[in-house]
């Protein structure tokens, strides 16, 4: 799904605010969306933004593209199951947070094995950026849903100092 008019001007808004740092690297989602956010920064940077399967949004299967609403009138039991235990149980036909977070730390463990000394920025969804929030800033994955400071457009700064994660 592309972006929409208000969503082209935060990715333009949020490329303006990363203008001034030093981008190594530049990885996205391979969504659309992503892609779209990823290369307003990269236009900014003069770097083209890497496509990264692993940072896609969890997968709602039959409940994506669905409002929360919609769900909600067409399977209550399943929606509350599911809140009860997104780790273990998934949207029918979608992932678990356990199968969203093992994809994306994959990925972020194969980024630090290889990754040079430099900043990278990394396009995502919400759903992995909770995921990262969670288990690696805030050491508990269970805190997912409570993680302060999520909206679109938002950007984390976090650094690595080899051992933890610290957030700027």
């Amino acid at each position: 799904m592309p972006l929409s008019e208000k969503g082209r001007e935060q990715a333009a808004h949020t490329a303006k605010r990363l203008a001034l740092e030093s981008i190594g690297q530049l990885y996205a989602s391979d969504l659309t969306r992503a892609m779209e956010t990823a290369r307003a920064i990269g236009d900014i940077h003069g770097l083209v933004p890497e496509p990264v399967p692993s940072l896609r949004e969890l997968d709602f299967g039959d409940w994506d593209l669905h409002t929360y609403n919609e769900v909600m009138q067409k399977d209550p039991k399943q929606l509350y199951h599911w809140y009860d235990d997104p780790f273990t149980l998934s949207p029918p036909a979608g992932e678990t947070l356990r199968s969203l977070g093992e994809r994306f730390d994959a990925w972020l463990l194969g980024q630090l094995e290889c990754q040079e000394q430099k900043t990278i920025v990394c396009v995502t969804h919400g759903g992995p950026l909770r995921w990262f929030l969670s288990k690696w800033l805030a050491g508990d994955e269970s805190s997912y849903w409570t993680v302060p400071g999520i909206s679109c457009s938002d950007f984390v700064i976090a650094n690595w100092d080899g051992r933890e994660w610290r957030r700027e």
